[in-house]
């Protein structure tokens, strides 16, 4: 609703969201994951046409009301779509390294559109569906250069009950390209 600053301290109001963080939803059908990505896929296609990438996408960020429904909060990373002289330093990384596009793991900020949003978002379709992460590491330096160098176990390979149709979904949101996204 609002945000500022007071005495040097950043400030942002928004509504308290009763509800409970998306792992608790994880043992959900597929179908109810599925339709919790799609809501969320609309949340922020709404965010996007108005100027908003998000930019840390990640199950923590993801809460389900009361009514079922997900919320996605924490946009203390958020920017303005080309009006943010924040992050055009190069090099600068924003984000939860597990989640992130390639673009924002290989430290190119000018690159992060809507397109690394919707990069993200797949990773979290990927965890809930195969039970994992796509790229794993022991370090943030070893998943950052999972993202940017190699192509995650197939879905169908970690749970052979998953659609091949909605793992081209998910590995298409997850294209290491941004022009190849969504």
């Amino acid at each position: 609703y609002e945000m500022g600053e007071v005495e040097g301290r950043p400030f942002i109001v928004m509504d308290l969201v009763e509800g409970r963080p998306l792992w608790a939803s994880r043992r959900k059908k597929k179908r109810d994951l599925v339709s919790i990505v799609v809501n969320l896929a609309r949340t922020l296609q709404y965010a996007h046409e108005n100027g908003l990438v998000h930019r840390d996408i990640k199950p923590s960020n993801i809460l389900i009301g009361k009514d079922g429904l997900p919320v996605l909060v924490d946009f203390g990373l958020a920017r303005t779509i080309g009006r943010d002289e924040r992050v055009t330093v190069t090099g600068a990384i924003f984000g939860t390294p597990a989640y992130m596009s390639p673009e924002q793991a290989g430290g190119t900020p000018g690159e992060v559109d809507a397109r690394s949003d919707l990069y993200s978002l797949g990773v979290v379709l990927y965890e809930l569906l195969g039970g994992r992460l796509p790229h794993e590491g022991s370090t943030p330096y070893e998943i950052t250069q999972a993202i940017l160098h190699e192509d995650p176990p197939r879905l169908t390979s970690l749970n052979p009950k998953i659609p091949a149709e909605l793992e081209a979904i998910t590995f298409k949101a997850m294209a290491r390209s941004r022009k190849a996204r969504y």
